[in-house]
């Protein structure tokens, strides 16, 4: 179905498919207590919402960055 939408749209909807994703797995691994797992999913959801969405953007970035520097980074 993606790829019958023309760009940039279909890079758009591609993010909103992957985040919802990312928040069933973020839900999970908070239940697990994997904060290093959540830490990645930020990540993921930051950099597809720079790369697919197009809209980082300082307000956007703060958030990602406090909890990166609180802790919440992946770490591999």
């Amino acid at each position: 179905m993606l790829g019958r939408l023309p760009p940039p749209l279909d890079a758009r909807a591609r993010h909103v498919f992957e985040e919802n994703a990312r928040v069933d797995a973020t839900v999970a691994a908070l239940s697990r207590g994997d904060l290093e797992e959540v830490g990645a999913l930020l990540d993921a959801s930051h950099a597809s919402l720079r790369d697919l969405y197009e809209i980082s953007i300082p307000s956007s970035r703060r958030p990602w960055e406090r909890l990166r520097d609180g802790g919440a980074a992946a770490r591999g």
